[in-house]
C-alpha cells in the first residue's frame, strides 16, 4: 500500500511540475496583426501617389491624409472613395486584410515606419458638376 501512495504522489509531483514548465514557457507571441495595427495608428499618412491601373491619379487625392486608431480611421480631406471618417477592422490574422464599414476590402500592400502602401478595387466612376472625381480600377495609394 506504501508503494501505491508513493508512485502516486510521485506522478502528481512530476504532472503539476510538468504543467508549471509548460505553461510558463508558452507566453504568446503578438500576432502578425499587432504589428501591423502599432504601425497604422503610429502616425497620420500623407498620400504621395496613387496609381489606378498603372496610371498616375494623385492629382485627384493631392493633400490626403489618413489617420487610424484600433477601430476607426479618418480622412481629409474627404473624397468618393475614402469618406471623412468609418470604422475597419483587420479580415486575416496577419493584417494583410482591412474591411471598411461599407464593405469595402483593402490590402495592406506594405508597410513599415515611414511608408505605407494600400491596394483597392474601386468600381465606380464618379465625374460631374459637384462630386468629387474618382476613376474606377484597381487603385495603389501610397503613404509616407
Amino acid at each position: 500500500m506504501k508503494m501505491k501512495i508513493k508512485n502516486t504522489s510521485l506522478a502528481s509531483v512530476l504532472c503539476l511540475t510538468f504543467i508549471m514548465l509548460f505553461t510558463a514557457c508558452s507566453e504568446e507571441e503578438p500576432a502578425p496583426s499587432d504589428a501591423v495595427l502599432s504601425k497604422l495608428k503610429s502616425k497620420t499618412w500623407n498620400v504621395s501617389s496613387v496609381q489606378v491601373d498603372g496610371v498616375d491619379q494623385t492629382t485627384l487625392f493631392a493633400g490626403m491624409t489618413l489617420t487610424f486608431t484600433v477601430k476607426d480611421y479618418q480622412v481629409n480631406p474627404a473624397n468618393a472613395i475614402w469618406p471623412a471618417s468609418g470604422t475597419w477592422q483587420f479580415t486575416d490574422k496577419e493584417g494583410t486584410v482591412i474591411t471598411r464599414n461599407d464593405g469595402l476590402e483593402i490590402t495592406v500592400a506594405e508597410i513599415t515606419e515611414s511608408s505605407l502602401k494600400l491596394s483597392l478595387q474601386w468600381s465606380k466612376n464618379t465625374f460631374g458638376a459637384g462630386r468629387i472625381a474618382s476613376v474606377s480600377g484597381q487603385h495603389l495609394f501610397t503613404f509616407n
